[in-house]
């Protein structure tokens, strides 16, 4: 063998070995993503918090209907008079959220999904995770939640204990939670 043909073996060798290195780092960054962020609910979020007037029912059940079809969520109205809002982002995810009104405060529910990741016991993971990758993934959950820590609703989050799901989750629920802000700021 020529001392160029060694010389290419060897750096195949050594550069396939880093490749080995960067592609098992990333599998694991994967599987901390794919881990996924606790579900959150949204309880007892205060009307007033959008609006300085007094509301009936109906006028926050109007503001939740209208910020829904801007973003793209169909509305069903349940034997309650409460709400369930249906989402399908990239023709792939749905989520489910349930709505319970009243004149003072709502709350938005997570209820299902598809493709999202939902796991109800987190304690089961099917690989177990490195202290890297458990490193990491408080990282990722640290930067998720500081995100989001200056919306007005962040205070009414309550994390579903035992429970993670895809971290674009509580943004789309933040978007909608925004929507509605906006309907009933003029109101």
């Amino acid at each position: 063998m020529h001392s160029f043909q060694k010389f290419t073996m060897n750096m195949l060798r050594r550069h396939g070995l880093i490749l080995l290195i960067a592609l098992t780092g990333f599998s694991g960054a994967a599987q901390a993503q794919r881990t996924g962020m606790p579900v959150v609910d949204f309880r007892d979020i205060p009307v007033s918090l959008s609006s300085s007037k007094t509301l009936t029912s109906e006028q926050v059940r109007q503001a939740f209907v209208a910020a829904a079809g801007a973003g793209r969520w169909e509305v069903a109205t349940l034997a309650n008079g409460n709400l369930q809002l249906t989402t399908l982002k990239n023709g792939k995810h749905t989520l489910v959220v349930d709505v319970v009104l009243s004149a003072d405060k709502y709350a938005v529910l997570y209820s299902r999904s598809e493709d999202l990741n939902y796991v109800k016991d987190t304690s089961r993971r099917p690989v177990p995770l490195s202290v890297a990758q458990t490193s990491m993934l408080e990282m990722a959950r640290a930067e998720h939640a500081k995100r989001f820590a200056n919306l007005p609703e962040a205070k009414f989050a309550v994390v579903r204990e035992g429970t993670s799901i895809h971290p674009s989750y509580e943004a789309w629920v933040h978007e909608l939670l925004g929507g509605v802000r906006s309907q009933l700021a003029p109101l």
